[in-house]
């Protein structure tokens, strides 16, 4: 796991690493910005895991969400 250094949120590896997608580039590059000039997005299993940070928000039970 990583923390998003920006918002201090544990990053979950995923199987299927895509580094258009700015989760898996933290993973990836830990301690490194994701490249200015790149349009970041996010990869499937991301997309699913910042659903569930969400919904989990929403419920109360979770404090950052990137």
């Amino acid at each position: 796991m990583i923390v998003n250094p920006l918002s201090s949120t544990v990053i979950p590896p995923v199987a299927a690493p895509d580094l258009r997608c700015a989760w898996c580039w933290y993973v990836a590059h830990p301690g490194k910005a994701y490249p200015a000039a790149q349009s970041s997005s996010a990869c499937r299993a991301h997309a699913q895991w910042l659903r569930q940070q969400r919904t989990k928000q929403r419920k109360g039970g979770a404090h950052h969400v990137c």
